[in-house]
């Protein structure tokens, strides 16, 4: 494990924020933070290994890291990863940027549509409940795209 922290940290030093961010710094930290929690052993081994994975991908196409590659690495490995911490309380999260980006524009399109004026009932709704509910954010329990 102390292994896959210090490839871990070598490849944060050498990457600039917008390049972490796409490789969803955040959510690999906490899955190496929490890889000892994994049960049974044959999960561990399997968790570590796509981790090793990823990191030797990463490692490999440090110079092509962008928008269609995080997707890439998302699918092949965060998301898989994911759904097996999930089993020891790992939330999927969306960042709030992005779901008020996505609720300004619904709104937008609802309210130009049926009230001829759009009322931010949906970016509203969205956050109050990213205020109102747990912040996994802090838990350090949590993985998602982007993160």
């Amino acid at each position: 494990m102390d292994a896959i922290t210090a490839r871990y940290n070598s490849l944060i030093e050498v990457l600039n924020s917008k390049q972490k961010k796409y490789i969803h710094f955040k959510s690999l930290g906490n899955f190496i933070q929490h890889l000892p929690e994994i049960e049974p052993e044959e999960d561990r081994r399997s968790c570590e290994k796509k981790i090793v994975d990823y990191l030797q991908v990463v490692e490999q196409s440090i110079d092509e890291v962008n928008s269609k590659f995080t997707t890439e690495l998302y699918m092949n490995y965060i998301y898989p990863l994911g759904n097996a911490y999930k089993r020891i309380g790992f939330k999927k999260i969306i960042p709030i940027i992005y779901s008020l980006i996505f609720a300004l524009g619904f709104d937008f399109f609802v309210g130009m549509i049926f009230f001829g004026f759009p009322y931010p009932l949906l970016t509203l709704l969205i956050l109050i409940s990213f205020y109102l509910r747990p912040k996994y954010y802090k838990s350090s329990r949590v993985f998602g795209m982007l993160y």
